[in-house]
């Protein structure tokens, strides 16, 4: 039994994260919609081929990359923000007081924030914390 090796494309550097990055904002009204009937998924798709189509030509990526390995990436980029993000709730809420010790966001983690609503979580609604002063 012969095993093959998988082909490993090369690591997305930097320039090429905030290029994906902006691309999906355009997109972001299908990219991010919650249903997944086939109409949708089949939106879904279309948008990730035209992701790769300005990906390519855009002229900053030394490799081709598919569509599949561009929404793979931005995943990978969201589940980090998620955990990003909870760190910085934990550290919010610790008692004690000093500097917070939760890692800073950078530019493209900033706009992610922005493209993504579920990132942040739900507003408390009825928590004494969102009862504004009258004083």
């Amino acid at each position: 039994m012969e095993s093959q090796k998988r082909e490993r494309s090369a690591n997305f550097n930097n320039a090429e994260v905030t290029v994906l990055v902006s691309l999906v904002d355009k997109f972001k009204h299908i990219i991010e919609n919650k249903k997944t009937d086939a109409a949708t998924n089949k939106e879904k798709e279309t948008a990730w081929k035209k992701i790769e189509l300005s990906f390519n030509s855009s002229g900053i990526t030394t490799s081709v990359r598919s569509w599949k390995t561009l929404k793979l990436k931005y995943e990978g980029i969201k589940k980090t923000m998620k955990k990003k993000s909870s760190l910085q709730r934990q550290e919010m809420y610790k008692t004690g007081g000093g500097p917070s010790n939760a890692p800073p966001f950078n530019d493209v983690e900033e706009k992610v924030l922005g493209i993504c609503s579920n990132i942040k979580g739900l507003e408390a609604r009825h928590d004494s914390d969102t009862i504004k002063s009258r004083y």
